[in-house]
């Protein structure tokens, strides 16, 4: 009894108006890098920017590359301030890094950029890590249940007190020992 080799065709070749062919041009990247990446909890922006900044680097034999905002805008089809947000929530989590060229283009300075392929340093946004459960949760403990801000002008008050600023939260293990202390610190006092 023989066995029947099982074989796949691309049914789309037909319609193709293109070829890609590995002699036109190849990019090596890590299986384990590319396993890691689309594991880790990213947005399809992330992504895409986590590949544009591989492509622009690795692809052509480099380390890191000056990349402006201008390039990530027209290479993700998306507005400057959404690149801005995404490149900032990549560097947060440690898969960018990001750092300043010197150079200037159009009064905007550029920067260099490097993926980081080192994947047990990558963190988890803080945006990420909350559930919008406990969000609204937060606020009703703050006696904000339709999630208006607390100190604003009430005609039973007669004044403004200004929102208070959010503390930031930092991702360096260091600085969190340091406010977590603080607190503590302050708790005593009080």
């Amino acid at each position: 009894m023989s066995k029947k080799r099982f074989s796949m065709a691309n049914p789309y070749r037909e319609l193709s108006k293109v070829s890609p062919q590995k002699e036109d041009g190849y990019m090596q990247i890590s299986n384990v890098i590319m396993e890691k990446l689309y594991s880790f909890p990213l947005s399809g922006d992330e992504v895409r920017a986590c590949l544009f900044v591989i492509r622009k680097t690795w692809g052509f034999n480099k380390t890191y590359d000056i990349i402006s905002y201008s390039q990530f805008a027209d290479a993700l089809h998306k507005k400057d301030r959404a690149v801005k947000r995404t490149v900032k929530r990549l560097c947060l989590m440690r898969l960018l890094v990001r750092k300043k060229s010197g150079r200037v283009t159009n009064g905007t300075p550029v920067n260099c950029y490097l993926f980081n392929k080192y994947w047990d340093t990558w963190t988890i946004s803080p945006k990420k890590r909350v559930s919008k459960l406990s969000r609204v949760t937060k606020r009703v403990k703050n006696g904000c249940p339709n999630g208006h801000p607390q100190n604003t002008y009430t005609k039973d008050r007669g004044n403004f007190s200004p929102k208070e600023e959010e503390p930031e939260i930092s991702l360096d293990p260091i600085i969190v020992a340091m406010q977590e202390k603080s607190k503590q610190t302050k708790q005593k006092e009080d």
